[in-house]
């Protein structure tokens, strides 16, 4: 009974801690997939793709006439190798695509932006492993940092908006950044629950800041999500899984040159459908669909209408 009500507690922790949003910008929800606790090499690719066309002044919606939209495409390459069951490391490479529409001084601007984004280096340690006939738990703690490889010069923009050069734009250029410029920690637990047929699964994700290029600091971030389902369909080498998945992102305001930047702090709670299926243990195919529910923001801002998530993962 009272092993029940520790990890009772444990997954209660992690599925509440919300309220603060991450930045879509530098790929901060870093994909960490492991598909069974043995040593060897795993890789694979994630594609997070996510849309903004609805504007937002202060948390309210207001119109958008000019059909201003932020169209964002993060797709990361990741590599890792588990020294053992419970430890291992793993590095992530984005490529990051961004679409827009925005008003400016000179009126209407559309383009695009490419290019790698932040690189992170990542391990990971399981201290926690419970196997008993139809149940299974399973904890897990994160560490590294974010290097500043994506171009981060666009954050230049905000000296023009910040001087009110030009009408209020939706789409910024911290937006539009393809890294933050700074070294960043990244810290995290997340936890894996399953009895017979029925899962559950929670996360906390957050990173810290450290000094930005152009005197410009991102604000720390948050990323968390919870999520249950079912093993549908359990052959004898495939599985089908499907769940539904809350999740939220939240930072707090920019600073730049030493002033804070109010058109930068956010807040997005989701919700969505998610699919898996796994083959023989060793590949996973992971899609799922998130739809806002909440959105809090500063200032006026392009918020999330839609965001689509894959991962596919070799185990080798």
């Amino acid at each position: 009974m009272k092993t029940k009500l520790i990890l009772f507690t444990i997954i209660l922790t992690i599925s509440l801690t919300a309220g603060v949003s991450a930045c879509d910008m530098c790929a901060c929800d870093l994909p960490l997939i492991r598909l069974d606790n043995r040593s060897g090499w795993h890789a694979g690719v994630s594609e997070q793709y996510t849309s903004y066309k609805s504007l937002r002044l202060d948390g309210h919606s207001i119109g958008n006439p000019a059909g201003q939209y932020l169209h964002s495409s993060i797709t990361q390459i990741f590599v890792g190798y588990d020294f053992t069951r419970s430890f291992g490391v793993q590095v992530n490479v984005p490529l990051i695509y961004r679409s827009f529409r925005r008003t400016g001084a000179a009126g209407i601007e559309t383009g695009d932006v490419s290019g790698f984004g932040d690189i992170s280096l990542l391990a990971h340690w399981s201290p926690v492993r419970i196997e008993h006939d139809d149940f299974f738990f399973t904890a897990r703690l994160l560490g590294g940092i974010k290097l500043p490889t994506g171009d981060s010069d666009r954050v230049l923009e905000e000296a023009n908006e910040s001087e009110g050069e030009g009408p209020a734009s939706g789409v910024h250029g911290h937006d539009l950044a393809l890294g933050t410029g700074s070294v960043d920690g990244i810290f995290g637990a997340d936890m894996h629950m399953q009895w017979r047929r029925v899962f559950l699964d929670a996360g906390v994700q957050v990173a810290a800041r450290g000094q930005g290029r152009h005197d410009y600091d991102f604000a720390d971030d948050l990323s968390w999500h919870t999520e249950v389902g079912v093993v549908a369909w359990k052959g004898d080498a495939l599985k089908l899984a499907v769940a539904a998945r809350l999740s939220g992102e939240t930072k707090g305001e920019d600073t730049f040159r030493g002033v804070r930047a109010e058109d930068t702090s956010s807040a997005t709670i989701y919700i969505g459908p998610r699919a898996v299926a796994t083959w023989r243990d060793q590949f996973s195919v992971d899609a799922g669909f998130d739809f806002p529910i909440r959105r809090e923001n500063s200032g006026v801002q392009s918020v999330p209408d839609l965001r689509f998530q894959a991962a596919v993962n070799w185990q080798f």
